[in-house]
């Protein structure tokens, strides 16, 4: 079995290889019966019909949020539509499971931090891995202990 995705190299029998087994569990999915939803998951990922009876995406190509896990089955959540560019905005990272910046109301919080909003572009969701998720809630704690210190020391004069 293999992912449909133009350039996705992952395979039934590479995935182990692509995950770390802490990690994320990669899932293979066929494409929507229905032909709206099933035109908007083509056109984004640039594919034409027909495809093979085959065809299968792989659960790398959507957000961790999009996926529903329950009894060792992972479905697409209805309305989620996958992409072929996924990676974390921060890190670059696409080997792993990627979170919605969306989600997690994290753009201000990058706003905050770098100066800079979140990097969009076409069909890319703002997207972190687990480990820049952490460390920009980290960071935001961080800043907002020092705007309070602070407030609280100029309420002293100092």
């Amino acid at each position: 079995m293999k992912c449909c995705v133009l350039d996705c190299e992952t395979t039934a029998e590479n995935v182990v290889e692509k995950t770390k087994p802490e990690a994320i569990t990669v899932s293979f999915h066929d494409f929507p019966s229905d032909t709206n939803t099933r035109n908007l998951w083509l056109k984004s990922l640039c594919i034409k019909d027909p495809l093979p009876e085959d065809a299968k995406i792989c659960s790398l190509h959507f957000l961790d949020d999009e996926l529903q896990h329950k009894d060792g089955i992972t479905k697409i959540s209805d309305g989620a539509i996958p992409i072929t560019l996924q990676f974390c905005t921060m890190c670059l990272d696409s080997q792993n499971m990627l979170y919605s910046m969306t989600k997690y109301k994290l753009e201000d919080i990058y706003k905050h931090l770098t100066g800079k909003p979140v990097f969009t572009y076409k069909h890319m969701k703002p997207a972190v891995c687990m480990t820049c998720l952490e460390s920009l809630v980290d960071m935001n704690k961080f800043r907002l202990m020092g705007l309070k210190s602070r407030a609280i020391l100029a309420q002293f004069g100092m």
